[in-house]
């Protein structure tokens, strides 16, 4: 997944000549795992139509999500976009606009599936084109399922990866950037959508606006699939001796359980795990393999203002997705790590197991089954006027636990009674001198004797324990008042109680990693991060309680198949005699062009004959395309054909090859056979269409 994307020409030999090449090299789909069902001879897929259906039964097999009240998916309609369906419609584009979809939350299934899966509906071209993530590959699967429509049998295939990926750079989803412009997140697009239809396959026409920055920032994480991915693999990829790297990538899973549960920006890591096993490993290690920082790409590309239904549709160079967009950041090793620990605790964990290892964590807090810590200090006490159902109490404390380093308390506490024990809520900001954090707590506040007052603190629906920039637990403070009188400046003696609950979890991760070191473990081994599996060992160790998840395997026996198959131009290839001209075009274009679909048009599929006819029809349009690699990029109006991608470090080079110079004249004398001379760029998409649908 992370090598240097070959010349087309090899993509072309080991994509199409061998069609098993889209298929994953191993695991399945998201897409594959929910729209799969057994039968007698393993696994066939499942795809319900229409589309509206589709979208409902999603919903439900995803078992609701578990942000309750709100959908896990998150739609938008497109009508005169930049995918391969974008004139299947012409010239009824706001009437059948193309509808996509992501799921951007997690599921109450046993595996992972916010911002996992994204879909392309267009009605008039009876598809749906699919961008899904296969956990055990590390990688997005392009896919896409033909004949989706009414009285047709869907038929789901692989897509070839190398066309996919020549405008999903980035090998995930891409979306445009704010404002949207081409969809219905824009308002006269969708007043335009509306003129023919308030409700299309059950989606409104008018946007809910917050749906916008939803779809946006799922294709944003998304994109950040596969830096995590390297982060994983080659980032702790240290040394010869396995046991190091796998001590780095145990770190790294301990670092994101903190993080991912803790949910505080500033969170320091104590942890001899994290110290020894995995920093110094993946700082060295870092300026090593990524001195200039690691290349990561995004998942933006440039906003476009959509033509109405009467203009013609023109995509600037800058604007094409095929253009080569610039990577989104170097990340240096200390902001990468941070976004690293990050995105895995909250992209590969999933959410029902952070909650429950949690809730366990709380659990064996309560019980007093931790290790415990008091410090001593004082606090000031403001008992402020009474309500009607309590009062508020103000909190302001110092405890020095060493000589250069304290922990200050500062907020406010709600009692709810004047009873001896009385339950309430509040909120406290602890600093200290290696970080800080604000706890929304429920306190409960006992008073065992009129000279001391226990103020036990829990946490919130959220986070159920009271939690530090450390880690550790603020379970109590206790404040000792005096037999004299006192008053809000009085400094009254008092105690703070410290649980540590994930030294629980270090010596579990621990465990682990004999557990591997003595090979009945993997998940630490050289291989896509596997998140459910990680926290289904750790539960193990922890005695985590089961959950609830719907049974669901993996699909075995499922027939996959590859839209490489179509592609005849391997074949050709080998039938043209070594003179023909029509070896170079095969050479730089068939990877794409060679299959019968509409878009890209295949000029390249067919006999001889065919193929000549058609590449005289397609001329103008070839040439021009050609025609832009001698134009700098910010001054080109179309972006160049073969595209930039196809030629990983020796685009800059390519204008000035022998093959370059020898497709120019060949497309020139297409020119002159076909009666047509070179078009002004301006022109271009007033050209007559390539086959049946432009380029």
């Amino acid at each position: 997944m992370y090598c240097r994307r070959l010349p087309f020409l090899l993509l072309f030999l080991s994509v199409c000549a061998n069609a098993s090449s889209d298929l994953p090299p191993t695991g399945y789909s998201l897409f594959d795992r929910l729209f799969s069902k057994p039968v007698a001879s393993g696994h066939e897929y499942d795809i319900p139509y229409p589309f509206e259906k589709l979208l409902r039964e999603l919903e439900r097999r995803l078992a609701a999500a578990e942000a309750e009240n709100e959908s896990p998916l998150v739609t938008s309609l497109i009508p005169r976009g930049r995918s391969l369906q974008r004139e299947a419609a012409s010239p009824d584009h706001f009437r059948f606009p193309r509808i996509v979809v992501a799921l951007d939350q997690d599921s109450r299934l046993p595996l992972a599936t916010r911002n996992r899966l994204f879909l392309g509906y267009q009605e008039k071209a009876n598809s749906i084109e699919i961008i899904s993530y296969n956990e055990q590959a590390g990688r997005f699967e392009f896919q896409v399922v033909e004949d989706y429509g009414a009285g047709l049998r869907p038929r789901v295939r692989y897509a070839s990866r190398d066309l996919c990926t020549s405008c999903h750079q980035n090998e995930a989803p891409i979306f445009a950037r704010p404002r949207w412009r081409e969809s219905n997140f824009n308002n006269e697009v969708a007043r335009l959508i509306a003129e023919h239809q308030q409700d299309y396959h059950g989606i409104a026409a008018e946007a809910d606006k917050g749906d916008a920055a939803r779809f946006d920032f799922a294709t944003d994480q998304a994109g950040l699939f596969s830096a995590y991915q390297r982060v994983w693999q080659d980032g702790c990829d240290v040394s010869r001796e396995q046991s190091q790297n796998r001590g780095c990538r145990a770190g790294l899973f301990f670092a994101a359980i903190q993080q991912a549960i803790a949910s505080i920006p500033r969170s320091r890591y104590r942890s001899a795990l994290i110290e020894q096993r995995m920093l110094p490993l993946l700082r060295d290690n870092w300026q090593r393999r990524w001195p200039q920082g690691m290349p990561v790409a995004g998942a933006d590309i440039d906003d476009r203002e959509s033509p109405g239904p009467e203009q013609t549709s023109r995509v600037t160079s800058q604007q094409d997705p095929l253009s080569r967009r610039p990577v989104l950041a170097n990340w240096s090793y200390k902001p990468a790590l941070r976004r690293s620990i990050q995105g895995i605790g909250e992209q590969f964990l999933l959410l029902g197991d952070l909650v429950r290892l949690n809730a366990t964590l709380s659990r064996k807090a309560a019980t007093g089954d931790l290790p415990r810590q008091s410090i001593d200090g004082y606090c000031r006490l403001q008992f402020m006027p009474a309500e009607a159902e309590g009062r508020w109490v103000n909190v302001d404390c110092r405890f020095q636990q060493k000589k250069e380093s304290g922990i200050s308390i500062e907020g406010e506490l709600w009692q709810a009674s004047y009873d001896e024990q009385s339950s309430g809520r509040g909120k406290l900001l602890v600093t200290g001198t290696e970080g800080w954090a604000r706890v929304e707590v429920n306190s409960s506040l006992q008073q065992a004797n009129p000279q001391t007052l226990h103020f036990h603190l829990g946490g919130t629906a959220q986070n159920s324990t009271a939690r530090l920039w450390d880690n550790r637990i603020l379970s109590r403070i206790k404040v000792d008042l005096p037999s004299s009188t006192w008053d809000a400046t009085t400094r009254l003696p008092a105690q703070i109680e410290l649980s540590d609950d994930f030294s629980l979890v270090e010596d579990a991760i621990y465990q682990m990693l004999d557990d591997a070191e003595n090979g009945e473990l993997s998940v630490f081994d050289k291989a896509p991060l596997p998140g459910a599996e990680l926290m289904r060992a750790l539960q193990q160790k922890l005695d985590v309680a089961s959950a609830d998840y719907p049974a669901m395997g993996l699909p075995t026996g499922l027939r996959r198949e590859s839209v490489g198959a179509d592609y005849s131009g391997a074949t050709m290839l080998d039938a043209l005699p070594a003179e023909s001209p029509l070896r170079l075009v095969f050479k730089h274009c068939a990877a794409c062009h060679s299959s019968p679909v509409q878009m890209p048009p295949g000029f390249l599929h067919g006999d001889i004959g065919r193929i000549e006819s058609q590449l005289r029809q397609c001329a103008p349009r070839i040439a021009l395309r050609l025609a832009m690699w001698r134009q700098h990029a910010d001054e080109r109006i179309k972006s160049p054909m073969p595209p930039p991608t196809a030629f990983a470090g020796e685009a800059k080079t390519w204008p000035d090859s022998s093959d370059f110079r020898e497709l120019s004249i060949y497309v020139k004398q297409l020119l002159t056979t076909a009666g047509a001379t070179l078009p002004d760029a301006e022109d271009y998409d007033l050209l007559p269409r390539c086959l049946a649908a432009s380029s």
